[in-house]
């Protein structure tokens, strides 16, 4: 019931996470603003039933994020490979999800953005290669 009361006035957002989410081709949104304000209950509402990955940054090294990030992909699609040799790298992650991407359409939610950034600086620049 607390989540209903803290998730007051967001129709405008979520017309606008609904509006690119049905656009062509694919889309990149930042949502930013103060902590406990309900960016996550309001993501957590527009990705219900759809195919989506909630992704948690964590500090953590390297090879434990590849490992999370594998079984994210895993859990979603099954694929069998991604348990025996896990994801290395961001570019490796971004591409897989990509391809399936062409497939459906996929929601790609990564709560504590700054923290992946600041583990891997070029996370910005893979991310414009796709697009």
């Amino acid at each position: 019931m607390l989540q209903n009361q803290r998730f007051v006035d967001r129709a405008k957002e979520l017309e606008f996470l609904e509006r690119h989410f049905k656009s062509e081709g694919a889309e990149f949104i930042v949502l930013y603003g103060r902590r406990r304000v309900g960016k996550t209950e309001l993501l957590n509402r527009f990705t219900h039933g759809k195919k989506h990955i909630y992704f948690l940054a964590r500090r953590e090294s390297e090879a434990e994020t590849f490992n999370r990030l594998s079984m994210a992909l895993f859990k979603m699609f099954h694929d069998e490979l991604l348990l025996s040799r896990p994801l290395s790298s961001l570019d490796s992650f971004f591409e897989y999800l990509y391809e399936k991407a062409k497939e459906e359409r996929i929601v790609l939610v990564i709560d504590e953005f700054p923290m992946l950034i600041a583990r891997f600086r070029g996370l910005t620049s893979v991310l414009q290669d796709l697009g």
